[in-house]
């Protein structure tokens, strides 16, 4: 199996703005500053570029449901951890599925 480190590290680039602008979000919403909101609007624009160049060189179908959960799983750690925001155990076990689901979707874990 070859690796696309080129991939591999447009979803990092992905996964930091996208964490960091919704970060900015959660500010924005909190604090209701306007600042938030126009130093989130910027790194918002790098997760859509970054987003982009993801499926032209991966895929639609794998390569970004794959980021979009690991986006997810990211997003709830930080607002359980930093925010104080209640997870449910039921929500929980939704992102240990998430996160289960991701060898399966790369193909990694096959059944025959």
């Amino acid at each position: 199996m070859k690796i696309n480190w080129a991939l591999i590290g447009i979803v990092a680039v992905n996964l930091t703005f996208s964490t960091l602008g919704d970060i900015c979000a959660k500010l924005w919403g909190l604090t209701n500053n306007q600042k938030w909101f126009y130093i989130g609007l910027p790194i918002n624009l790098v997760t859509i570029a970054a987003f982009m160049v993801i499926v032209r060189l991966g895929s639609l179908a794998i390569t970004t449901t794959i980021v979009l959960i690991l986006t997810i799983i990211i997003n709830v750690f930080l607002g359980f951890i930093i925010f104080g925001e209640k997870v449910a155990f039921g929500q929980w076990l939704g992102i240990l599925l998430g996160l289960a689901a991701i060898p399966l979707i790369l193909g990694i874990l096959k059944f025959k």
